[in-house]
């Protein structure tokens, strides 16, 4: 597969892992059926009677429910998904292409989140926070539905400890025996 992060890819960083999030759940997540059916069996009950400034709530009340997946339609032939030896990325865009790095020395918390529908098709979303905040609080940069989540959630967790390692504790300075280290978890 040709990388569609080639051309940011800085002089001998290695693309280790790239994919695309899996389009139904991409679309349409857990929450978004959710809400549709609560909002279709509220309706339901509430269609007969309903005078002309009701509905024109409801319409309203729908279509914030249909937006955010109207937007994610036109935004997922963009959106692309990557580790590499140095950081994450994440490629998307509605009318351009927009792209996102985490480096790993930056990873505060991570969280893989398996909801009962991705389960069922075998994706998952992992969440990135790097302690970014906005005026609604803290943001995460997110990889959603993806395959194989806990898989690619581990080798992440795996290359950002090795790279923190190698931050903290250069090659050059590593000791071949460290006898300080005679922890209970180590066993």
């Amino acid at each position: 597969m040709d990388s569609v992060f080639k051309h940011i890819l800085y002089d001998n960083e290695k693309i280790l892992w790239q994919e695309k999030p899996y389009f139904p759940l991409f679309i349409v997540n857990f929450n978004d059926l959710l809400a549709i059916a609560v909002s279709a069996l509220l309706c339901s009950f509430l269609l007969s009677g309903m005078d002309e400034s009701t509905q024109i709530i409801l319409i309203i009340f729908f279509f914030i429910f249909f937006v955010p997946m109207i937007y994610r339609y036109f935004v997922y032939p963009n959106t692309y998904y990557a580790l590499t030896n140095r950081r994450i990325i994440f490629r998307s865009g509605f009318m351009g292409i927009d792209y996102k790095s985490v480096d790993y020395d930056c990873i505060l918390n991570a969280e893989c989140n398996v909801n009962p529908l991705e389960n069922i098709f075998g994706v998952g979303t992992i969440r990135v926070f790097n302690g970014e905040f906005c005026e609604r609080g803290p943001t995460t940069n997110d990889m959603r539905a993806i395959p194989f989540p806990y898989e690619t959630y581990k080798r992440m967790k795996s290359i950002a400890m090795d790279i923190k390692s190698d931050i903290n504790f250069p090659n050059k300075l590593r000791p071949e025996d460290n006898p300080g280290y005679h922890s209970k978890y180590r066993e």
